[in-house]
């Protein structure tokens, strides 16, 4: 299986979500998974004893157009998680940013 595993995950609120190694082996990363990401993620396994090549990328969604002198301007943002949406907090699971495009 070496086709890309591509999915949306947040980090976690909790201040271990990301943590550097004292003794420089390097770091660990958590990943919050919402539940529509699972058939995608579980994939990953099938590579528990593999390396793999690591791309994060914040979510980018489209917030307007300006059109002045001929030219067309596109602005995005990051598209961020509301507050108390993770994966085991009060509020249930982790659910997609407001006016997301998976809402439809």
């Amino acid at each position: 299986m070496t086709e890309p595993a591509t999915f949306r995950a947040a980090f976690p609120s909790i201040q271990s979500a990301i943590r550097f190694s004292g003794d420089g082996n390097g770091a660990r990363i958590q990943l919050d998974i919402p539940e529509e990401e699972l058939p995608t993620a579980i994939r990953l396994l099938a590579w528990r004893e593999r390396v793999l090549v690591v791309t994060i990328r914040p979510e980018m969604r489209l917030v307007g157009t300006n059109e002045r002198d001929n030219e067309t301007e596109t602005r995005a943002s990051v598209t961020e998680w509301p507050a108390g949406t993770a994966l085991g907090m009060a509020g249930g699971g982790l659910r997609h940013p407001p006016n997301s495009p998976l809402d439809d």
